[in-house]
C-alpha cells in the first residue's frame, strides 16, 4: 500500500514538473520573440509610405510620435464593420447588374477623400513633430536626410 502512494506521489510529481518546464520554455520563448521582434521594428509602415526617404530619416521615437497623433485624431478613425464605409459602396458598385461607371466613379471618390485625409494628418503630424525638435535634433534630421538623398 505504501509502494502504491509512492508510485502516485512520483507520477503526480513528474507531471509538475513537465508542466512547469513547458510554461518556463513558453515565457522564455515569448520574452525572446518580443525581444527579437522588437530589434526589428522599424519605422510604421503608414508613415514609410507617406513620406518615403523623409519617414527613412526620422528616428524611431518620431515615427510613433506621429503615429500616435494620427491616432488620437478621432476623424481618421477607420469606418466600423457595420458600416465597412467607403470601402463597402466600392464592392456594392462593382457588383452592381448593370455596372454603373457613374456610381463606381462617385465611390472611388470616397476611397480618394479617406485617402487624402490620411496624407493630409500624416502632414500635419509631421510638421507637428518637426516643430517642436530642439535644433540639434531637428539638424541631425536634416543630416540624416541629405544622407539618403545622396543614396539614392
Amino acid at each position: 500500500m505504501a509502494e502504491l502512494d509512492k508510485s502516485r506521489w512520483s507520477r503526480a510529481l513528474r507531471a509538475l514538473l513537465v508542466v512547469s518546464l513547458a510554461l518556463n520554455i513558453a515565457v522564455i520563448g515569448l520574452v525572446a520573440g518580443f525581444a527579437l521582434r522588437k530589434d526589428r521594428m522599424g519605422p510604421p509602415r503608414a508613415i514609410e509610405l507617406a513620406f518615403g526617404p523623409i519617414g527613412g530619416a526620422l528616428s524611431q521615437e518620431d515615427r510613433h510620435a506621429i503615429v500616435n497623433n494620427m491616432r488620437e485624431n478621432r476623424d481618421l478613425r477607420p469606418p466600423g464593420r457595420a458600416d465597412g464605409g467607403d470601402l463597402a459602396a466600392l464592392v456594392d458598385a462593382l457588383k452592381a447588374v448593370p455596372f454603373d461607371p457613374i456610381a463606381f466613379a462617385a465611390a472611388m471618390d470616397g476611397v480618394t477623400a479617406r485617402k487624402e485625409a490620411l496624407k493630409a494628418a500624416a502632414q500635419n503630424a509631421f510638421i507637428k513633430r518637426v516643430t517642436a525638435m530642439p535644433d540639434a535634433e531637428r539638424l541631425a534630421f536634416a543630416e540624416r536626410l541629405e544622407r539618403s538623398k545622396k543614396r539614392n
